[in-house]
């Protein structure tokens, strides 16, 4: 998939916005999504990408609130377990859920779809 260059700037934009918002109080999902599905991509490879996206903000924001971060090892191991156990119990009931039939996946597809 070849993007245009507007779209490719686009796509930068709304990744140094997101990864900003990220940084400070999260959220920046609601930036980078959208700009994702509207160049074209398949909401499951936008989602992928995104979460992708999320690591060097998270990594970043963990570095700069460090300070604020002591003291914080049996919330952060409890929250962990209570999301890892969420994460496999989303996955499995994804794993049991029927697949769509037909995808649409094409860019003009899609294209069509934002522009109207």
């Amino acid at each position: 998939m070849a993007l245009t260059i507007w779209e490719a700037l686009a796509v930068f934009a709304a990744g140094i916005g997101a990864g900003t918002i990220n940084t400070i109080v999260g959220s920046g999902t609601l930036i980078t999504f959208p700009v994702l599905l509207a160049t074209g991509l398949p909401p499951v490879t936008a989602t992928v990408s995104n979460a992708l996206g999320l690591i060097p903000g998270s990594v970043s924001g963990a570095i700069g609130y460090r300070a604020e971060l002591k003291g914080q090892r049996a919330l952060v191991l409890r929250l962990g377990v209570a999301a890892a156990i969420g994460g496999w119990a989303g996955r499995c009931c994804c794993s049991c859920c029927p697949r769509p039939r037909s995808r649409r996946s094409s860019r003009s597809s899609s294209r069509s779809h934002w522009s109207s």
